[in-house]
């Protein structure tokens, strides 16, 4: 197998994929694939897409931009995971949100049309990728329920200690990283950064935590 493709068995929508099949779907999907620089837009607010996107490299995020300015990050999207499909399998709704490369990217675009509807070639593996399509967007939905838990806590230390038990949980461990910079962190729980960077150094005062830029070490009480 090409080697920049490894990391598609890393996303739901390839699992159990056999690799012999691979290379057809690819074909079957109408395939494509570009290169984006830190910034750059890959999609914008009001785009009406039917392809996915899969990140083969660098990470991309997902920000919406209210009236005023103001950005709130909806979700990171790292290496081997996927964006758009939602959207792509609507195939008639406009974007909500901006698409931006968070560093330089690559991306492999896949039209999810294709998969929405049967097969001339009637593909063995077509029926597993409807099933893999609709196991991502039900994984996404779950993310987007564990966000609406963390930003509708009243106060910010109630949002960061959600946030941050959620990362435990997905981890298995009390010690793990973040994906944000203090910033991405406050855009993405909805709140001010010098107010989360406060509250951040009166958890670690009161024994909750201990952090060290993005780097997050959970503790019990004492």
């Amino acid at each position: 197998m090409n080697a920049r493709y490894r990391i598609l068995y890393e996303t739901d929508l390839f699992g159990g994929i056999e690799e012999e099949d691979l290379a057809s779907m690819l074909a079957c999907l109408h395939t494509r694939e570009a290169r984006y620089r830190k910034g750059e837009l890959i999609f914008q607010e009001g785009d009406v897409i039917q392809e996915a996107g899969i990140v083969l490299s660098g990470k991309v995020h997902i920000v919406q931009d209210d009236f005023w300015g103001n950005r709130h990050i909806v979700s990171a999207v790292p290496a081997g995971s996927m964006f758009g499909e939602a959207y792509a399998c609507l195939g008639n709704e406009k974007l909500r949100v901006d698409v931006r490369a968070e560093t330089d990217c690559h991306v492999l675009f896949l039209n999810l049309q294709k998969a929405m509807h049967v097969c001339k070639n009637t593909c063995p593996f077509h029926q597993r990728l409807v099933k893999n399509i609709l196991y991502a967007i039900a994984g996404k939905n779950l993310d987007l329920a564990a966000k609406i838990q963390h930003t509708s806590r009243r106060s910010i230390r109630e949002k960061v200690l959600s946030y941050l038990s959620e990362e435990s949980r997905k981890t298995g461990s009390s010690y793990f990283s973040v994906p944000f910079t203090r910033q991405q962190m406050a855009d993405f729980l909805a709140v001010d950064r010098s107010a989360l960077s406060k509250e951040l150094s009166r958890m670690q005062q009161d024994g909750l935590i201990e952090y060290e830029r993005n780097q997050f070490h959970l503790k019990l009480r004492k």
